[in-house]
């Protein structure tokens, strides 16, 4: 039967390196099988490849008569002793299913063969091992493969031998030496629990006892390298000749038709020692310039196309796998990274996380990484990006050791440019990743800039994914730029793999050296045995790069060393266009996220401002909270990789979250409130944003509101009430996290404000502009009353809502159904109307608003988007600029506009933090949003996404799965709020990330009663200017001191006069970001003074004086 199966590959590979058609011959499911690989579905074995007893082999690229020599080389390998034919089969997994026997009553006999299952099911299989024949010389192996090949069909197992979980099925491992597994005297009982991702029914092929020919199995791989290095070589390289002669003398001396009789044993072990002096003589030849460091890497997704409940067996499947590997081979080096996996092997297998201890010690198990999760980059706060980083290398550093990090970020999706800073603020000066080639920089290892001017050095992989080189045909020539596909999951360190690493290296003129990652990955997994016995052979071979074993640090080092021979790079890291989902997806999850972020950088201020009063700051509460929330950032969950189960269940638990932080928020607050003195019945105002704010807002109030109100200086507040549970105060400037005392006058009725605002008859006007709204509800006129300047060009209109589908080729449909209008507000400080539109299954209803005194035009916005195409809202405009500029989480960066280059694609939509902005020298016009982040900002005006669309992932398990808004992650973001401005000059001039700042930061405020309190502080640092953002307060990680985070946002170098308030806060420190070394800043009479270089991010720590602190002078 496989046999045949070769032929017929092979004669489709000869058709296809010919240039020809596909041939109709192959399977429908084989031809799928293919399409999934072309398309980068990681899950599939590399196209162009096929596994002989589990070994991956470039067989296209072979000889007819090799590739069946090597075929029935490896059936010789093993001997098999004993073979299943029956197990006892339960159609679930229950704790203690390992500990039950074969045959107990209830278990339904089935043959070993048996196919069961469907998407994330998990079944019980039991069997017994019966007296074996008595033990010679050869190693005897348990042997369990699976039905198929195919990751669809594959049955992930976990091995329990006499009750205890020793091993693990998991991609392409299939012997375990029974020496390793033994309990106790023998084998008695095996349980597997299998589990399997995909709708397919799986099951194994083979469950055995064999026993290795070792001579057989030295041959073996001794003729894979020999003919897999023959196949990349030309004839006229050094070596070619000697390899090839020794691959056909292997086959013409080993003669397999006398396989089994004594002659054949003779011959093989007379001529062995022999192939191995000749192997030693071609190593002899060599004289390498280049060398791949090698080291192994089982990349495991947290939650993907499985649950992060499934990864926890995963983690225990892959941890016994490479801890018996390490066992095996002592030169084995195998780096897990993301202390979120470590922290739940603790938990849940202490006696495996103690062995992995064991093997960091020895230098085996490499830990090693930077972030808790690898997150995705381009969407959490920056907040959290350093929290990611301060937690992960606290746990890499303080219970696994590790003392050099690394920064490896392998399948994130895109890079923005402040991220260097915060990489050098953890002491890191280099990232290495696969989507890191990127079509805008010719180069694989490059030097980038961050908007701050910091500098990390970036090291793309290029090891290709698939063979090499790539045959199109194979993949159904679709795929245009295969070079920038690369791996973090290697499935072999083969010749053509190594030749194909360097060759896709583009920085071959400033280093011989290059990274190698070797190992299945994705659903976790690690090195093989296979993948080890070819290292051990290909480490130096003439013509062919030079494999040493390494660590990813030191290798990165010696990069460093060298880096100003890499060219420069100062932009976003893009790599391909579909990347661009997932700033658009899960909608739900990201308005969750935003919140809960919020929440507690609410809760954080609060609680270190109350710890100054008696306070217990809830550091243990807010760690957890923040690990998890981390967790969720993981770069398949928050961008709507993942399949549905993921995105409902994380929608639930942020939810918890966001409840859990409000309850702690609420008793920092409550306590606050008590301290605080009031002259009068009044309100307290808290202002939580790290900006002033002042002007027309609208709060969250459910108190009475019928006097007067004052501030503190005795100046009269305006206030309104707009609806129950909303007031809109004209609010004087509170600075940036601080408080405000507002006081009733009771018994004096507030000042009448002349009514300036219109709104009537599709228009709203105020006295700095006019907007006219036409039937559809788009805005045809925007005028500037104030310059007199009309912003809509002729022809065109705003807020105009476009279906796009997702075909790139399609352009978008305009969607022009009458909108109804109603719900006119005329008030004295804001205006409003309502409108609704409705198109094919779908809803959109909008709240437009205009303040007193404020050219901000607010779309409060609620859809019900049902389709399949894309829900984007265009507002062309009249100002002319070949460049804009948004926001990203610290700072801003420029994109060019106008005419489009090849690689623009990579940036329509491209990822905005809440605002963007095109300025000529006069005048500006801004987008501002508190929870989108898709924005076209290349073509006209600037385009907003509002909605990927009800678009089901092509993940070929789906197929039967539903689909909505909870599948999706978009269930509870359909609310939300976008906004435009008018303004003079730049965006600093027109206070557009200000104005960003505080649409996304509402006012808390709080109701209080006369009382006397015990006075307190109403911010911890006053005098700051407009251009530097207080980001974060809490309390150290270490102590009780106090944590400051600003930074620059308008790119200027910016010096400022600060006040610390505070008795007891006497000193003040810089710090670095993972508040370790602090240096001293002067402060005389509570005033200090801080420069701040452009976009730059400080760690400010205010210490009590009397604390013991480690200064670094």
């Amino acid at each position: 039967m496989k046999r045949s199966i070769i032929a017929i590959s092979l004669c489709f590979f000869a058709t296809i390196l010919a240039g020809q058609t596909i041939p109709n011959k192959l399977s429908s499911e084989t031809l799928k099988y293919i399409e999934a690989a072309a398309e980068g579905d990681h899950l599939a074995l590399e196209g162009g490849h096929m596994a002989l007893d589990g070994h991956v082999m470039p067989y296209p690229f072979f000889k007819s008569h090799e590739v069946l020599y090597l075929y029935r080389l490896s059936q010789l390998r093993h001997n098999v002793i004993w073979k299943a034919d029956s197990v006892y089969y339960q159609e679930d997994w229950k704790e203690g299913n390992e500990l039950i026997k074969a045959g107990k009553d209830g278990l339904q006999k089935v043959p070993a063969s048996y196919m069961s299952g469907d998407r994330h099911s998990t079944h019980s299989y039991w069997l017994d091992i019966p007296e074996l024949p008595e033990k010679n010389e050869k190693e005897r192996f348990f042997c369990l493969k699976p039905m198929e090949m195919s990751l669809v069909g594959w049955p992930e197992t976990t091995i329990y031998i006499n009750g205890e979980a020793k091993a693990s099925l998991l991609r392409q491992h299939f012997y375990w030496s029974l020496d390793q597994l033994m309990t106790g005297d023998k084998v008695e009982s095996v349980c597997l629990k299998s589990f399997g991702v995909f709708d397919k029914p799986r099951g194994y092929r083979e469950i055995s006892i064999v026993e290795r020919n070792k001579e057989i199995d030295q041959l073996y791989w001794y003729l894979r390298v020999l003919v897999e290095a023959a196949s990349i070589l030309n004839e006229e390289d050094n070596g070619y000749t000697e390899i090839r002669q020794l691959a056909d003398e292997v086959m013409a001396e080993i003669d397999l038709d006398i396989s089994g009789t004594v002659l054949f044993d003779l011959q093989l072990k007379k001529y062995l020692p022999q192939l191995e002096e000749k192997f030693q003589k071609i190593v002899a030849l060599a004289d390498n310039q280049v060398t791949l460091y090698m080291l192994m890497h089982g990349h495991l997704d947290s939650a993907w196309r499985w649950t992060l409940a499934q990864t926890d067996d995963k983690i225990q499947r892959l941890v016994m796998n490479n801890l018996y590997l390490m066992d095996r081979y002592p030169e084995y080096k195998y780096m897990f990274t993301m202390p979120y996996h470590y922290e739940r092997l603790k938990e849940l297998y202490p006696e495996l996380y103690a062995r992995v201890l064991d093997k960091i010690e020895e230098g085996q198990w490499l830990a090693n990484g930077a972030t808790y999760a690898e997150p995705d980059v381009n969407l959490p706060g920056g907040e959290s990006i350093i929290r990611n980083f301060l937690y992960g290398l606290t746990i890499f550093r303080e219970e696994l050791g590790m003392k050099n990090p690394v920064l490896f970020l392998p399948d994130t999706f895109g890079y923005p440019p402040f991220l260097p800073q915060v990489a050098q603020g953890f002491g890191i000066n280099h990232l290495i990743a696969m989507r890191v080639n990127t079509p805008k920089i010719d180069h694989s290892i490059y030097r980038w800039k961050g908007i701050d001017g910091s500098e990390i050095l970036v090291n793309a992989l290029t090891t290709p994914a698939w063979e090499y080189p790539f045959i199109s045909a194979v993949h159904g020539n679709r795929v245009p730029t295969p070079e920038l596909i690369t791996t973090y999951n290697a499935p072999d360190p083969g010749p053509r793999r190594l030749v194909g690493t360097w060759e896709r290296f583009k920085d071959a003129d400033a280093t011989n050296k290059q990274l190698l990652l070797i190992g299945w990955g994705d659903g976790g997994g690690g090195g093989t045995e296979d993948q080890l016995e070819l290292a051990r052979l290909v480490k130096d071979l003439p013509s062919i790069p030079k494999v040493e074993w390494s660590n990813m640090y030191d290798y990165i080092q010696e990069q460093v060393k060298i880096k100003d021979n890499f060219a420069e790079y100062n932009e976003r890291i893009l790599p391909r266009r579909w990347i661009q989902r997932t700033f658009m997806m899960a909608n739900g999850i990201k308005m969750q996220n935003r919140k809960a972020e919020q929440l507690l950088r609410e809760t954080e201020a609060l609680s270190a401002w109350a710890s100054q009063s008696g306070y217990t700051y809830p550091k243990e509460e807010l760690t957890t909270i923040w690990k998890e929330l981390l967790l969720y950032h993981f770069h398949d969950i928050i961008t709507g990789m993942a399949v549905p189960e993921v995105m409902i269940k994380t929608n639930e638990s942020l939810k918890r979250i966001n409840e859990q932080v409000l309850s702690l928020r609420t008793k920092a607050w409550d306590h606050l409130e008590q301290q605080i003195a009031m002259e009068h019945d009044g309100l307290l105002v808290f202002n939580s944003s790290g900006i002033p704010q002042s002007g027309v807002m609208s709060l969250g109030y459910n108190g009475e509101a019928k006097w007067k109100l004052i501030d503190e200086n005795n100046n009269e507040v305006n206030y309104e009430v707009l609806t129950k549970g909303q007031i809109s105060l004209n609010m004087p400037e509170i600075p940036a996290m601080s408080y405000a005392k507002l006081y009733w006058v009771n018994g004096e009725k507030p000042t009448t404000i002349k009514k300036e605002l219109l709104a009537s008859k599709r228009v709203l006007e105020n006295t700095l502009v006019k907007v006219k709204f036409n039937e559809f509800g788009e805005i045809t006129s925007y005028y500037d009353k104030e310059l007199k300047k009309e912003l809509v060009p002729d022809g065109k209109v705003q807020n105009q809502l476009l279906a796009q589908p997702h075909e790139v080729e399609k352009g978008p449909k305009v969607i022009l159904t009458k909108a109804s209008f109603k719900n006119y507000k005329k008030g004295a400080l804001s205006s409003s109307l309502e409108l609704n539109r409705s198109y094919e299954n779908s809803g959109i209803q909008q709240i437009i608003s205009l303040k007193k005194g404020s050219k901000l035009l607010t779309f409060d916005t609620k859809l019900d988007w049902n389709e399949r195409d894309r829900l984007e809202v265009d507002f062309p405009m009249s100002i002319k600029n070949d460049s804009a500029n948004h926001g990203i989480q610290f700072g801003y960066m420029p994109v060019s506009r106008g005419k489009l280059l090849a690689t623009d694609s990579l940036e329509i939509p491209t990822c905005v933090h809440q605002w963007a902005d095109v300025s000529d020298d006069e005048y500006g016009f801004a987008m501002i949003d508190n929870i989108r982040y898709g924005y076209n900002l290349k073509e006209g005006g600037i385009r907003l996404v509002m909605s990927y669309g009800q678009r089901k992932h092509d993940y070929s398990e789906l197929k039967n799965v539903g689909w909505g808004q909870d599948a999706s992650g978009d269930l509870g973001g359909e609310h939300f709020s976008y906004a435009v401005l008018l303004h003079q000059g730049d965006l600093t001039e027109g206070k557009v990330i200000q104005t960003a700042k505080a649409l996304n930061t509402e006012l808390l405020i709080k109701p209080l009663e006369k009382q006397n309190g015990k006075g307190m502080i109403n911010s911890f640092l006053t005098g700051l200017p407009d251009n530097i953002v207080l980001q974060t307060i809490k309390q150290s990680e270490e102590g009780k001191d106090i944590v400051l985070r600003l930074y620059e946002t308008n790119k200027k170098e910016t010096t400022c006069q600060l006040k610390i308030n505070g008795q007891k806060l006497l000193e003040m420190f810089a710090s670095t970001m993972d508040e370790g070394e602090r240096s001293a800043i002067e402060v005389k009479e509570n005033s200090c003074s801080l420069t701040f270089a452009p976009f730059e991010i400080k760690t400010i720590i205010l210490s009590p004086q009397e604390n013991e602190s480690k200064t670094v002078e």
